[in-house]
């Protein structure tokens, strides 16, 4: 029941956002605009007092409402930069914007962008481990909510992933080069085609030659080292997740226990390694 309280809550968010950026762009009201967007929170009180009333009634805690308290952490963190991001991209579609900037790849631009996506998933984190804490609290029957000490776990797995994440996107930002860049960069006076002789064939110009820069040429540089940064992240995180199912399934096999089921966050780890293994892989071939 709560699960479905939850997807209808993601439901709603999409409804009110998209609803009022139509509203706002396409039948220019801003004020019913407003209302409509400011009213997306309110979702997160509607989820949060629902899970409690169950609780105060009664309820024993099951995997939805440790879902629901993770989902209130990421959406209260993440809302805003969602509400913001579709509005932009609204705005350019419908009502004449300017395109989307492309995110900083290199230099101080890019290190803040990391940080504060570091400090945002911390904050979704501590959100959601506080909702937990809340909600054990406020049950009082450590029975009744054993289930939600098992999404400790994750919180911990979601914040060391987003250190290596950050901490690998800030060495990147340090040490890698920018394809914009490559493209702007003049042509060396020792590349420049030599004055060709009476009845010589004139030299192509670097600028017409293919794969030249500037000449619409595909960078391969930053291709590869998006699809090396994939492959390496992808490789982690799926054997992180095998080591994990080994640890739970392999003492069963031995004792001829029964088999729990894989836990959520292990299929998810597995599925997202397997995910940019795959988009790694298909990356270094296109280069």
């Amino acid at each position: 029941m709560i699960v479905a309280f939850i997807l209808a809550c993601e439901v709603l968010f999409w409804v009110l956002v998209l609803g009022g950026l139509a509203v706002r762009y396409l039948l220019r009201m801003p004020r019913t605009s407003t209302a409509l967007l400011l009213s997306v929170p309110v979702l997160d009180v509607v989820l949060l007092g629902a899970i409690a009333l169950h609780l105060a009634g009664g309820g024993t805690a099951e995997l939805g409402h440790g879902l629901g308290a993770l989902y209130l952490g990421f959406t209260v963190a993440f809302g805003h930069t969602v509400i913001r991001w579709a509005d932009v991209r609204f705005a350019h579609r419908f009502a004449g914007g300017p395109p989307p900037a492309r995110p900083p790849r290199k230099g101080a631009p890019a290190i803040r962008r990391e940080a504060l996506g570091w400090l945002q998933t911390t904050l979704a984190c501590a959100i959601g481990a506080a909702v937990l804490v809340g909600l054990i609290l406020f049950t009082g029957d450590p029975e009744r909510t054993a289930v939600l000490n098992g999404y400790f776990t994750p919180l911990g797995i979601v914040m060391f992933w987003n250190t290596v994440i950050a901490a690998w996107g800030i060495l990147s930002a340090l040490t890698g080069g920018d394809g914009e860049e490559a493209r702007e960069r003049p042509v060396p006076v020792s590349a420049a085609a030599a004055p060709a002789g009476p009845g010589a064939p004139a030299a192509e110009p670097a600028a017409a030659r293919p794969g030249a820069p500037g000449n619409g040429a595909p960078e391969r540089g930053a291709g590869r080292r998006g699809s090396t940064t994939a492959l390496w992240a992808g490789g982690v995180l799926l054997t992180v997740a095998v080591l994990s199912l080994g640890a739970q399934y392999l003492p069963a096999l031995f004792t001829a226990a029964a088999f729990d089921p894989p836990r959520a966050f292990q299929l998810v780890q597995a599925g997202v390694g397997a995910a940019l293994l795959a988009w790694g892989l298909t990356g270094r071939r296109a280069n």
